[in-house]
């Protein structure tokens, strides 16, 4: 009978969660269409910034006592004259005045507003075009809405924002320039998700998910705590005041969390550094190095400061690997999937076609 009673419960379980998803199936597309043009058509101003090695050194350095012993020798961007695929998240910040800031410290160019006030970061995508070689670099980081749509029940509605993010920077060389010989060296979209006041907080402060397991074991991970001193810094490294990362009684009190949430930036940056950690060799001996040239990753759930999360990697084939973060229930709370190719390091020796194309551009400057 008790197994019986068992079955009754699972199934009635299930019957619930399938009615819930047929809901959130049948409400998609609901949003008001003038809000949706509203926001297309709105114009975000253009980041410009002179970018220097030092916001990428300081992010190695913060991260430094949260990644293996052999992080501490990697390259920085002065050692592989490249900037790596995720230190681009600490270029390029919203210059926001406080006074034009939400509420929760959030960029409200970027939101629908009311009552669409509570934001998290869904995931997002990554591409690099171009290396990075030298600093200080002239760029410019051009931000445009490119898609909003809306899924959830009435009055339960949560309202997806896309926002694509192109970094083109002005070529060295004698001449004036303009924006117009700019070269495109990284396209980003960053997937961002607002909710009404209140929804969701029920959810966090309920009993444990269910917990959705990786389903293939890492070939290498790495296990840390993030403190709320790592969010602070990383908030700093990106200008970034929403709450949820620095105040922990308005998580608890105001969206319901237990505690500071780590940044969804953050987590890709992990992911991504943790790869690095793998990837690059320990010195600049004479070898091609394997770098991140686009990464696409999402959120699944919320990870929080004082709790042990696991970041892991496994190749999936040449050039591709997959990279997720476990939280301590052990389950899947972000997935990543990059694609890597080879560069040759700096100080390493080149090849024969190197020196023959080398040649050749000589001999041109010498007609």
């Amino acid at each position: 009978m008790a197994l019986q009673n068992n079955s009754v419960r699972r199934l009635g379980h299930e019957s619930c969660l399938f009615k819930n998803v047929f809901q959130r199936q049948l409400s998609t597309e609901v949003i008001d269409p003038e809000l949706k043009n509203r926001m297309l058509s709105r114009k975000l101003p253009a980041i410009n910034q002179t970018m220097t090695v030092q916001n990428s050194q300081l992010l190695q350095t913060t991260l430094k006592d949260f990644l293996p012993s052999k992080y501490q020798n990697v390259q920085s961007p002065l050692g592989i004259h490249t900037l790596p695929i995720s230190h681009f998240q600490v270029y390029h910040p919203p210059q926001n005045r406080l006074s034009s800031l939400s509420k929760d410290g959030t960029d409200p160019r970027q939101s629908p507003g009311e009552p669409f006030t509570r934001r998290m970061w869904a995931g997002g995508e990554v591409e690099k075009f171009q290396e990075l070689k030298f600093f200080p670099a002239a760029s410019r980081c051009r931000e445009k809405i490119v898609d909003v749509t809306t899924k959830g029940a009435e009055g339960e509605e949560k309202v997806y924002v896309k926002i694509r993010r192109n970094v083109i920077v002005l070529p060295r060389g004698a001449g004036q320039k303009t924006w117009k010989d700019g070269i495109n060296v990284l396209t980003e979209t960053r997937n961002l998700v607002f909710m009404r006041e209140g929804l969701g907080k029920a959810s966090f402060q309920a009993s444990p998910r269910s917990v959705v397991k990786p389903p293939n074991a890492p070939d290498f991970l790495h296990t840390l705590v993030p403190t709320p001193a790592l969010l602070f810094r990383f908030s700093a490294l990106t200008f970034n005041a929403h709450a949820i990362h620095l105040d922990k009684q308005y998580c608890v009190e105001k969206e319901g969390h237990r505690n500071l949430v780590v940044h969804g930036p953050l987590s890709l940056v992990l992911m991504m550094e943790l790869l690095r950690t793998e990837l690059e060799p320990l010195a600049p001996v004479e070898k091609e190095v394997e770098v991140v040239k686009h990464v696409e990753y999402r959120n699944l759930a919320p990870l929080y400061a004082e709790e042990e999360m696991t970041v892991c990697a496994r190749k999936k084939e040449e050039g591709l690997w997959e990279t997720w973060i476990q939280g301590p229930d052990g389950g899947l709370a972000v997935r990543a999937t990059a694609k890597t190719n080879k560069i040759l390091m700096t100080g390493a020796k080149r090849d024969k076609k190197q020196e023959e194309e080398e040649e050749e551009e000589e001999e041109k400057k010498g007609e």
